[in-house]
């Protein structure tokens, strides 16, 4: 397993590192059925705004922490919201002010919004309806230009493209399939020209980060980007045959050493080390699971929630389930991707659970793996970001 010294800020890496400090946080709620996004302090359950958009979204965050985004796949746009939180990097450490969360608007719009890949400072969303991406500065939301610039595939389809330093790594459709996953990864230039022959990653669904690898889910094993000598170069990892039948359709990266953590089917994560000759190892779920996502506090944690409403802690470094906890009665596991069902977020020393059945989200000490509250809203929650840390104070 190597071991990062990151040049630069990832995600929540300076919220992480203040996290055991008293700090602010807050959890930005998409409602599943109606066009809103609010916004909740953790500590007191207080409402700080409700944010009207277009049609429901989901949230995500970029890497900064200061920008929350609402990619609204039915109406087309992708909306900003200014966190509250902006961050003065002193080297050692980074101040934190807070400010009122606050709607920015509109910044991209296009057909279908659905992946969207912070990677550094810049951020990529494909919009399936067009087999196009759109990229972005973070640093650039609010400032009037945010100077975007647009990579195109051969058609559309349900793809994802992420930057790659200088680079940009899209996706291409199946030949003769616009209904298709798809099957390849090309490497183009910042100028758009193709560097190289296309990548195979076949059934390509998932991607995430970790360090200077960037890993996409195929359905014959991960396909690693590293950064070359002239650009991006790649590496597949086979599923070994003993996982059985399966494959990896969502992933996550960790920020404090090279790994990744996947899916496999519903009932088992994979934690992948590319750097060994054996990557794979699994842990099994005696239930399938809703999703899962990983503790930037504490990064040898990742935590799951299963369809039957309890709320595992794995223990990455050992490879085990070590707490299992109740948390949401039982979802059905019918339906596919367009049934709501709860979201996991992580916020410094808490772990948050959206339940859209019972329109609440349950808070989970960390530490103690024990329910520590809940905050009822009026509508049903559902994908859901949490950003925070400790403010200045010199």
């Amino acid at each position: 397993m190597k071991h990062l010294v990151l040049p630069f800020v990832l995600a929540l890496a300076p919220l992480a590192a203040q996290a055991e400090e008293a700090g602010v946080w807050r959890v930005f709620v998409a409602d599943a059925t109606s066009p809103r996004v609010e916004v909740f302090d953790l500590a007191g359950g207080e409402r700080l705004a409700d944010f009207t958009l277009t049609s429901p979204a989901r949230v995500y965050a970029g890497d900064s922490g200061t920008h929350v985004y609402a990619v609204q796949g039915e109406a087309g746009v992708v909306s900003a919201i200014a966190s509250g939180f902006s961050f003065q990097d002193h080297g050692d450490h980074a101040d934190m002010a807070v400010t009122a969360p606050a709607l920015v608007g509109d910044i991209l719009s296009g057909t279908t919004p659905v992946h969207f890949v912070p990677h550094g400072d810049a951020i990529a969303v494909f919009f399936d309806g067009e087999g196009a991406t759109s990229v972005f500065s973070e640093a650039a939301v609010g400032t009037g230009d945010l100077a975007v610039r647009s990579y195109a595939s051969a058609r559309p389809h349900h793809g994802v493209a992420s930057a790659f330093g200088a680079h940009m790594l899209i996706t291409e459709p199946v030949k003769d399939s616009d209904a298709a996953l798809p099957d390849w990864v090309r490497v183009l230039a910042a100028d758009g020209t193709q560097l190289g022959e296309p990548h195979a990653c076949p059934g390509l669904h998932g991607e995430a980060a970790s360090g200077k690898l960037m890993a996409f889910g195929c359905t014959d094993g991960i396909l690693v980007f590293a950064p070359g000598a002239e650009g991006p170069v790649s590496t597949r990892l086979a599923y070994p045959a003993e996982l059985g039948e399966g494959r990896t359709g969502a992933l996550r990266g960790t920020q404090a050493y090279e790994m990744f953590v996947g899916n496999y089917g519903a009932n088992a994560l994979l934690l992948i080390d590319p750097s060994t000759d054996t990557p794979f190892r699994s842990v099994a779920f005696p239930t399938p699971q809703i999703g899962f996502e990983l503790d930037p506090a504490r990064p040898k944690f990742a935590y799951a929630l299963g369809f039957d409403g309890a709320l595992s802690e794995i223990d990455l470094f050992a490879g085990t389930i070590t707490r299992t906890l109740a948390v949401t009665g039982p979802y059905s596991t019918e339906g596919g991707h367009g049934v709501v069902r709860p979201a996991l977020a992580v916020a410094g020393d808490t772990i948050v659970v959206s339940d859209p059945d019972a329109g609440q989200l349950h808070l989970i000490a960390a530490a103690s793996f024990a329910a520590t509250g809940s905050i009822t809203l009026a509508g049903t929650p559902a994908s859901i970001v949490a950003l925070g840390g400790a403010p200045a104070a010199h």
